[in-house]
């Protein structure tokens, strides 16, 4: 499964030069970035390469490199970017990029091997495969360049035999200990008690994105003492949602557990911080794990630029409604904050920012950007300001679009 994907059609730049070295299919080649290399409109050099794509074929390219940050830009001959474009692999931390992309004609297609960093130099490494076909694909389609897909019409009738026929499927897999299959039929069983036995078939076979249903089942159910114990089961397998659970147990008390600020803290950094330095997970439990380190990094980052106790004086009268949330807002995370034992610290702002923004969050990438324009917690960084405001472009973020043209009209990436 992959990562998601990032358009880049409006951030594609100048075009690409003249097609360059072949890339040839399942083999990676490898290659350097030169200060004396072509640039784009961001001033960043990169390589080209050229590759023949046949029709209906879904192609996935990776670009990684050990020193630089990197990006990769995939057009046609007519300069229109084609696919879309990961530009990192938030899961693991990490900076590379992939592209994925389908053609309907066979087509030459100019692959950049480049950079968000304005002087990017050193080793890559360049590769491209087949990821399947648009023939057999039913999602991602029109991103990735495949003809739409058209589900066959069918009746009422034809749905409900379908849907019979799966769940028949799933209780044949599920009497073998599959635990996808137990899952799903946990998710649509309407009887508690059934659910549960579900739940603990499918947590017994070591399927462990039935982790955190079982949990929740074993909450409504009243049983506390189990519910923590398989939470803290699931702290010790590396599961960032157990860990961001824990955190919210030791805030206010729960699951018998009495209040406990700094084990509280601990928690919600041990789950920002789960991802970095591990293998890459693209299943549906590791884009869980992601999410949940990403929602931590973000909540630690507010919380340490939270407002003091003064916020609680302020009050809703003559505010608008906008005004009126984000007001309430701001004392909600006051309140977390007193909570936790946390005052303001602009270093940790910028700190958990940067780690929701290498997690993938597009707003923090913006702060971080800005953070480090300005000196906010950080040293000043201008080459690491406009990085980061680049990444978040590339990431489809309306505002850092819009920062970035302003930017580059100001010549700030000359």
């Amino acid at each position: 499964m992959m990562l998601r994907f990032l358009a880049t059609l409006a951030l594609a730049g100048a075009p690409l030069p003249a097609f360059g070295q072949t890339l040839a299919l399942d083999v990676p080649q490898s290659g350097s970035l030169e200060i004396s290399d072509p640039r784009d409109r961001y001033n960043s050099p990169g390589d080209i390469w050229s590759f023949t794509a046949e029709p209906g074929i879904i192609y996935r390219v990776t670009l990684s490199s050990p020193v630089f940050d990197a990006l990769l830009t995939v057009e046609n001959g007519a300069n229109r970017s084609l696919g879309w474009v990961s530009d990192d692999n938030p899961s693991v931390g990490s900076f590379d990029s992939s592209a994925q992309f389908a053609t309907t004609t066979r087509t030459q297609v100019r692959i950049r091997a480049g950079s968000v960093e304005r002087n990017a130099q050193g080793s890559y490494t360049i590769a491209i495969i087949a990821n399947g076909a648009c023939a057999t694909a039913t999602t991602g389609r029109d991103a990735w360049g495949c003809a739409p897909y058209v589900a066959p019409a069918k009746s009422e009738k034809q749905l409900a035999a379908d849907r019979e026929a799966l769940i028949a499927k799933a209780r044949a897999s599920a009497a073998k200990g599959d635990g996808d299959s137990l899952l799903g039929l946990a998710m649509i069983e309407p009887d508690s008690a059934q659910k549960m036995a579900y739940l603990e078939r499918a947590f017994t076979t070591g399927y462990w994105p039935a982790l955190m249903p079982l949990v929740d089942a074993l909450v409504q159910r009243g049983n506390s003492a189990r519910a923590f114990q398989i939470l803290n089961h699931g702290v010790d397998l590396g599961l960032t949602r157990a860990m961001q659970r824990m955190a919210g147990i030791y805030t206010s008390g729960g699951l018998g557990q009495p209040s406990d600020a700094r084990r509280a803290l601990q928690f919600y950094e041990l789950a920002a911080m789960r991802p970095f330095g591990r293998a890459a997970d693209d299943s549906a439990q590791g884009f869980n794990n992601l999410y949940a380190a990403r929602e931590s990094a973000q909540l630690l980052a507010k919380l340490y630029g939270a407002p003091d106790a003064s916020i609680f004086d302020q009050r809703l009268k003559g505010l608008s409604p906008d005004e009126r949330r984000a007001l309430d807002e701001k004392k909600r995370l006051a309140g977390k904050a007193m909570d936790l034992n946390i005052t303001a610290n602009p270093s940790l702002t910028t700190k958990w920012l940067g780690i929701a923004a290498r997690l993938g969050d597009r707003v923090a990438m913006m702060d971080y950007a800005a953070r480090l324009q300005n000196g906010d917690g950080i040293a000043r960084d201008r080459n690491e300001s406009l990085r980061w405001f680049r990444k978040a472009a590339v990431a489809d973020f309306g505002p850092a679009k819009d920062e970035v043209e302003n930017l580059v009209a100001r010549g700030e990436f000359k």
